[in-house]
């Protein structure tokens, strides 16, 4: 309830109802003379509702703007006029002005007499909803109805302040009264689901608030005695005002029967204190305030708005004051709803999928959040937070990076979330329901983002600012607190909107098997309450292997294989990937024997070629093939298999090979390196074939060229003398064993050197045989 003068300082707020309903009979209750007989009770700001009380409906600040049907009755006189507003066009700027009004008006000679035998009643439609979310309409009647002052004694100015009553087509905006000092007030709220009209057994309130006391304005005039009566006490009803309170009780100027309740008749605050606590959600605003619990379905009060002189006080009303006021009931009384239990969750802060019971691995980043639903400031509340704070304990097993807090459409809260018509602004605004963020440039995305770039390490105890709040966290209980700013309290719209504290971290159970226990708590004005409990499980990570085989040139596959130089043959390199979460690095590296030649390699993992997922090279200086994954998470746990075909060098020298069996061996070992973690393979080794050593000799006689016949003959008498074992022969096959470890073209050179030799060293004492031959050879 506030006058036009009030309305210039333009502090103007929109409040709400949460009524009782049922045909009532028009006229004083049987009761009045008992009604607010009892003291009110004195409690402290920020006291919870009383223990199995609440409240059970609410009126909604956005409703379809259907029209509401005002009709009249008792005017014999034909005294009032009905006229239909659209929207924008209120005369009272505290009403939403996106709604249009109904406006009731009375002629300025209607007398006491007539004024008080006529009635309105005003039916509206959808005005809210109940608990479980069934629609509900309303239905509002005023009666007993007494002209002000300033109307009695003829100084209403009619172009601006013609007596009559203007109703909101949205009951959450109230209604005006236009030069009228008392009513009743009844209102019936209906089911619309089951066309029942709701009862009440003290388990919901009703709150007139904005009872402001006598003061001096700043035209030196008074302020006008705002005062109400619950018109259904039976004289045990309880009422409820805060202990610092302006309010007191007083009988009526008017009806010495009727007992009200309201603001302090004898000015004691100034005129500017009273603008500054008149408004929706400002500190000290429930000090205006009075609270009802409602019983029946009948709730029936009378509403005042008196001159200070009919108290006898100054200052008195100027006399051009037509006492325009507005009124709302409000279900936000001056208790302290208790906001609705804050809800935790852990989620992959990349899938954002749930993980909540779910395996998980160290170096795997996990995310929780805390979410907070906040009051609805007007609806069931009238005050402001005055602190918010999220404090979360966090496992052992998880390392904090960052926190910090958004919208509920992932956006973090910055300066800009906000619209700058927020209803803390004006009524106007503030029941047109604003948005609890604006187009925000921050996207979820863009949120996660920006926090990383102030990621703090859980080294050392850190504390992060920003506009919404700061961030603490205490490495020694590996605790993080969460306070919101002024700033963000003032601006936040408080419209039953949810903010979300979002916890980045990364799991680290040092490799063990271990359970992450993680519950949260959002303490808001001292009351604290606890989240639900989210775990997690760990498990050791198993350790990366590496297993080599070679598929020999003739297709056999097994650690030792038979290969013939100038032939393709292949090694196959089976990695098994550590399931660690996080990895930074994979590569796969094979250091080839130098007498074998690289030809090329594939990688495939689930059968599927791979090998573009990764880097694939050869370095020719060292005859080594590597493969180092372009992203290795992609396979954490899986199975990559590395085929690699070389060749033996025809022209290779296969000496340093020789085992001390006077085999040939050459052996191979590849190696795995994950995060710098080194595996070697098994050892492999490939054996060429033997050249098995031969001789062949023949005689020369000086100045003769042996023709081809001789060269024949001495080459089958070569191969005779390779066939004996004879001393000479030996001699040949200790030769040709040395030159056998090299290549066959070494072996070609070695037997043609070793003909010479013997061919030069014959003589006709080196063997019988030979001597014959010479001898045969020189005839």
């Amino acid at each position: 309830m506030r006058s036009k003068v009030r309305n210039l300082c333009k502090t103007a707020f929109i409040l709400t109802a949460i009524l009782g309903s049922a045909s009532v009979t028009m006229g004083l209750n049987t009761n009045q003379v008992k009604a607010d007989s009892k003291t009110p009770s004195k409690i402290d700001s920020k006291t919870p509702f009383p223990d199995g009380t609440k409240q059970g409906l609410l009126l909604s600040p956005d409703t379809d703007d259907t029209p509401v049907s005002v009709q009249y009755t008792g005017d014999t006189g034909k005294n009032v006029t009905l006229k239909t507003i659209k929207a924008g066009g209120g005369t009272y700027a505290s009403f939403n002005q996106k709604y249009g009004s109904q406006l009731a008006s009375f002629s300025m000679a209607t007398g006491d007499s007539e004024l008080s035998g006529i009635s309105l009643t005003a039916q509206y439609g959808v005005v809210g909803e109940t608990t479980s979310g069934d629609p509900v309409t309303a239905k509002v009647e005023i009666s007993n109805m007494k002209r002000a002052v300033s109307w009695q004694q003829g100084n209403i100015n009619t172009s601006q302040y013609a007596p009559g009553i203007e109703f909101s087509n949205n009951l959450y905006s109230g209604f005006d009264s236009k030069g009228i000092q008392s009513m009743n007030f009844k209102i019936t709220f209906t089911n619309q689901k089951t066309n029942k009209d709701i009862e009440f057994n003290k388990d919901a309130y009703l709150c007139w608030n904005s009872l402001n006391p006598n003061a001096t304005n700043q035209y030196g005039n008074g302020h006008a005695v705002e005062a109400v009566a619950y018109l259904n006490n039976d004289g045990n009803n309880d009422s409820y005002i805060t202990k610092d309170s302006v309010i007191e009780q007083y009988k009526s100027p008017i009806d010495s029967s009727l007992t009200l309740t309201g603001g302090v008749a004898t000015p004691n605050q100034s005129y500017d204190t009273i603008v500054t606590e008149d408004a929706l959600g400002a500190p000290g605003f429930n000090k205006h305030s009075v609270s009802y619990p409602l019983t029946g379905t009948t709730q029936d009060f009378s509403i005042n708005s008196f001159n200070p002189s009919l108290f006898n006080a100054s200052p008195a009303l100027s006399k051009s004051n037509g006492q325009d006021y507005w009124f709302a009931p409000s279900t936000a009384t001056v208790f302290t709803p208790t906001p609705d239990k804050p809800t935790k969750k852990v989620v992959d802060p990349d899938t954002k999928a749930d993980m909540d019971k779910q395996q998980v691995k160290d170096g795997q980043k996990l995310q929780y959040q805390v979410s907070q639903k906040v009051n609805y400031l007007g609806k069931d509340t009238l005050e402001r937070y005055t602190s918010m704070d999220w404090k979360d304990k966090l496992p052992a097993q998880f390392m904090y990076k960052s926190a910090y807090l958004v919208d509920a459409n992932g956006n973090k809260v910055t300066a800009d979330t906000f619209k700058a018509d927020s209803k803390s602004d004006s009524n106007s605004s503030s029941s047109s329901n604003a948005s609890s963020s604006s187009s925000s440039s921050n996207s979820s995305s863009n949120s996660s983002s920006s926090s990383s770039s102030n990621n703090n390490s859980s080294s050392d105890n850190s504390k992060t600012a920003d506009w919404a709040g700061t961030a603490t966290f205490d490495k020694a209980t590996n605790t993080v607190d969460y306070s919101a700013s002024s700033d963000f309290l003032k601006a936040m719209p408080m419209n039953g909107e949810t903010y979300t504290l979002v916890i980045d971290g990364v799991v680290d159970s040092g490799g063990k098997t271990s359970t992450l226990t993680n519950t949260g708590d959002v303490i808001i004005d001292g009351n604290s309450q606890e989240t639900n409990t989210v775990t997690n499980n760990t498990v050791p990570p198993i350790a990366s292997k590496l297993s080599k085989t070679v598929t020999d040139t003739s297709g056999k596959t097994g650690t030792t294989g038979n290969v013939e130089a100038g032939k393709d043959y292949a090694y196959t390199l089976t990695a098994d990937i550590t399931d660690k979460y996080t990895i930074n690095n994979i590569d796969i590296s094979d250091p080839l024997a130098a007498v074998q030649e690289y030809k090329g390699a594939t990688v495939t993992s689930d059968g599927k070629d791979v090998t573009s997922d990764g880097t694939l090279a050869f370095d020719k200086a060292t005859n080594t093939v590597d493969w180092k994954a372009k992203s290795p998470k992609d396979f954490s746990g899986k199975k990559l298999s590395m085929k690699i075909t070389v060749q033996l060098k025809k022209d290779a020298d296969l000496s340093k090979y020789i085992g001390s069996d006077g085999k040939i061996s050459i052996p191979n070992v590849a190696t795995l390196d994950v995060d710098g973690s080194k595996t070697p393979s098994n050892p492999t080794s490939v054996t060429p074939p033997t050249v098995k050593p031969t001789a062949h000799k023949f005689v020369q006689l000086t100045g003769d060229t042996p023709t081809a016949a001789a060269a024949s003959d001495n080459a089958s008498e070569s191969k005779n003398t390779n066939s004996s074992s004879d001393k000479t022969s030996g001699s040949d096959n200790n030769s040709t064993s040395t030159s056998s470890s090299k290549d066959s073209d070494d072996s070609q050179s070695t037997l043609t050197s070793s003909n010479k030799n013997d061919s030069a060293s014959s003589d006709a004492s080196s063997s019988t045989k030979t001597s014959n031959s010479d001898s045969t050879s020189t005839k």
